[in-house]
C-alpha cells in the first residue's frame, strides 16, 4: 500500500462522520417463510441474539492485532511496513449464542466478530458479527444456511450504501451478495439497522455460478505481484482460502500474477487465459461507477476472486465491503497491479471505458435508486430513533447518485486514467519516517477516534500539522 493511500486510509475511514446517537427499537419477527432467512430488498429482517453478557463484551473487546482499541492502526500501518506478503492476524474467536431471525431458530451456534479496521475502531458494544450455525453443533443450519453476516454500517451514516451498491452490481448481471437490512438485537438491547449481507461461501457459489468446487479466495490489500505472492506456495499472504475445495498452494492467484508480466501486445491473451476478462471489465467499471473506494481497483481490499470451473477455471472477482461507496471523495481507480497494467494498454483502456459507459447507459437508474434509498431509509428510521439520526447524509447521497452520470461522462470523454509506468513500490522505497509520520498519525488520533471519530477537516488539521513537524526543514534543525 502506497502511503499516501495508507495516510488517506486513515483519516477517512478511521476518522469519517462523527458517530450517530440514537435510541434502538425493537422488532417483530416476521413468520417464517421461503426456504430460509431472507434477503428480500423489501423486507427488514428482525434479529435477536442472546450470548452470556461477558461473552458479548469480550466478543466486542477483540481485535485483528494485539492490543486494545489505540493500537489499531499503529499496527497495521507497522504490519505493512514490514512486508507485502505476511498475512495479517485474526484475534476474532467464536462465541456460544442463540440466534432467531423471522421465525428461523438455532441454538448454541458459533458468533464472533467481523471486521478489519475501519468497522471496528469506535464501533464499541455494536460490533459487526459472522455467524456460523454448525460451529459447535455438526449439521446445524437456519433453513438452507449455515452461515451469516450482519455489517454494522458504522462508516456509513445513512446506512444505506452496502446494499445499495450491491444492488448496482446485480443490476449489471455481476455476480454479488444478496444484501437487506436487519434490525439487530443483543441480549433484548436492540443495536439498530445492520446490513444482513449473503455469506460468500458455497451457498453464493452454488447460486452465482452453478457449482461450488473450484478455488475461493478474499483478499485484504492483496494484490497479483510478486512481493505479495512471495510466500507461495506454502503461504497464500493476504489472501484467504476460503473453501474446504479451495487450492491452498495459490497456483492460480500465481498464474494471474505471470500472465500480467506479459508484454503490452500479449497481455490481453495471457490474461484472457486465467481470468474471464470481460467479467473483470464489468467489475473495474462497477467500482468505478459506485466509487468503491476501498475496494480493489482502489485499495486492493475488499475482494474475492472465484476461479470457476466451468470456465474454464478462470477468475471472476466478486465485490466486498461496499460501505464506503458513493461518496465524493475519490481515489485512483488504476491503483491495482491488474489495473494500473490494463489501463496502460490502450486498447484494452478503450474497453474498460466502452464498459463504463455501458454501466451508464444500461445500468445506472437515478430513478430507481431514489426508490431504493427512500426505502431503506424508511426501514432504517423504524430501527433507530432520534434527533442524532443523520437524515442528511441519506439527502447528501441521493445528490450524489443525481450527479454521478456527469462525473462519469467528464471521466470517459478525458480517456479515463493511466496507471504508473511500473510497477508500484510494496514498501521497499517508501521512506521510513514516512511511516513513522503515519503511526504518529494513528497514535494520537487513535484514542479520539475510538470514542468519538473525528470530522474530516480535524483529521486533515491533524495530519498537517505532524507533516510539518516532519517536514525536511524540521529534520534538518533535528
Amino acid at each position: 500500500m502506497h502511503f499516501k493511500t495508507l495516510l488517506l486510509t486513515f483519516l477517512l475511514t478511521a476518522c469519517g462522520d462523527a458517530p450517530l446517537e440514537f435510541e434502538g427499537q425493537p422488532c417483530a419477527h416476521a413468520p417464517q417463510s421461503g426456504e430460509g432467512v431472507s434477503y428480500d430488498a423489501d423486507h427488514m429482517g428482525c434479529v435477536d441474539i442472546t450470548m452470556e453478557p461477558e461473552d458479548f463484551e469480550a466478543l466486542a473487546d477483540q481485535y485483528r492485532f494485539e492490543g486494545d482499541v489505540d493500537d489499531q492502526w499503529p499496527e497495521i500501518i507497522s504490519a505493512t511496513a514490514r512486508s507485502c506478503s505476511e498475512p495479517y492476524p485474526s484475534e476474532y474467536s467464536y462465541f456460544s449464542a442463540d440466534i432467531e431471525t423471522d421465525g428461523w431458530q438455532a441454538s448454541d451456534v458459533g458468533i464472533r466478530k467481523k471486521g478489519f479496521i475501519g468497522s471496528t475502531v469506535g464501533a464499541g458494544l455494536r460490533p459487526s458479527l459472522k455467524v456460523k450455525t454448525d460451529e459447535f453443533i455438526d449439521g446445524q443450519q437456519m433453513g438452507d444456511t449455515d452461515r451469516a453476516t450482519f455489517n454494522n454500517n458504522h462508516q456509513d451514516p445513512s446506512r444505506t450504501r452496502t446494499c445499495l451498491a450491491y444492488s448496482v452490481f446485480a443490476d449489471a448481471g455481476h455476480p454479488a451478495p444478496l444484501c437487506n437490512l436487519a434490525n439487530v438485537s443483543m441480549n433484548g438491547e436492540p443495536l439498530g439497522a445492520y446490513s444482513h449481507v449473503e455469506s460468500i461461501k458455497k451457498r453464493f457459489l452454488r447460486r452465482t455460478f452453478g457449482n461450488d468446487d473450484g478455488s475461493l479466495y478474499e483478499g485484504t490489500l492483496a494484490d497479483f505481484t510478486d512481493a505479495h505472492l512471495a510466500g507461495l506456495p506454502s503461504n497464500l499472504g493476504r489472501f484467504e482460502s476460503k473453501t474446504s475445495d479451495t487450492d491452498p498452494t495459490g497456483l492460480r492467484l500465481q498464474m494471474v500474477a505471470d500472465a500480467l508480466q506479459a508484454p503490452n501486445d500479449e497481455l490481453e491473451g495471457a490474461l484472457a487465459e486465467v481470468l474471464d476478462l470481460d467479467a473483470f471489465m464489468l467489475f473495474w467499471a462497477l467500482e468505478t461507477v459506485t466509487n468503491h473506494n476501498d475496494g480493489y481497483a482502489a485499495n486492493t481490499n475488499n475482494f474475492y476472486i472465484y476461479f470457476d470451473p466451468d470456465n474454464g477455471g478462470r477468475g471472476v472477482f466478486i465485490p466486498w465491503g461496499t460501505d464506503q461507496t458513493m461518496y465524493d471523495w475519490r481515489r485512483s481507480m488504476v491503483t491495482s497491479e491488474l489495473t494500473r497494467r490494463i489501463s496502460r494498454v490502450p486498447e484494452l483502456r478503450e474497453r474498460y471505458l466502452d464498459t463504463v459507459q455501458w454501466v451508464l447507459d444500461e445500468v445506472w437508474d437515478e430513478a430507481v435508486l431514489h426508490e431504493r434509498i427512500d426505502a431503506f431509509e424508511a426501514q432504517v428510521l423504524t430501527a433507530e430513533k432520534g434527533p442524532s439520526y443523520r437524515k442528511e447524509s441519506a439527502k447528501a447521497l441521493r445528490d450524489w447518485v443525481d450527479g454521478r452520470r456527469a462525473d462519469i461522462e467528464d471521466f470517459v470523454a478525458d480517456g479515463g486514467e493511466i496507471g504508473q509506468a511500473g510497477q508500484g513500490p510494496c514498501t521497499g522505497d517508501t521512506d521510513p519516517r514516512d511511516f513513522l509520520l503515519a503511526a504518529e498519525v494513528a497514535t494520537v488520533a487513535g484514542a479520539t477516534c475510538s470514542s468519538a471519530r473525528l470530522e474530516p477537516s480535524t483529521g486533515l488539521l491533524l495530519l498537517l500539522l505532524l507533516a510539518i513537524r516532519r517536514s525536511p526543514r524540521s529534520r534538518a534543525r533535528a
